[in-house]
């Protein structure tokens, strides 16, 4: 099995649809766990700071900044899987803004 990272970018979700949105992601979630494939993930807090190489730190400003907004580990046979698993994310429902999620492969350093 390989492992895939899912970043979740931008997608405000209208207070009024907030319940369901959340109720979505749970069911969505537990059965990705359920079938093996989900390992850990996490939404993004919107306090942070950006390292720059040439020393510079900023405070990270997630209204203007990339807005990555959360991420899951997933494992998968190949990247075709990975997609497939990826289709019934509450992420890419339209109904909770315009979010984006990206499938990326997750390599390994050591």
């Amino acid at each position: 099995m390989a492992k895939f990272v899912y970043l979740y970018i931008g997608g405000v979700v209208p207070p009024e649809k907030r319940d369901q949105n959340m109720k979505d992601w749970g069911e969505w979630t537990r059965a990705i766990a359920e079938s093996g494939h989900y390992k850990d993930g996490a939404p993004f807090g919107n306090v942070g700071n950006s390292m720059h190489s040439d020393g510079l730190v900023t405070p990270y400003d997630w209204k203007k900044d990339s807005n990555v907004t959360g991420f899951s580990l997933i494992e998968a046979e190949d990247h075709e899987e990975a997609m497939q698993l990826a289709k019934d994310c509450p992420q890419l429902n339209p109904e909770y803004g315009e979010g984006t999620l990206e499938v990326r492969e997750w390599v390994s350093m050591m």
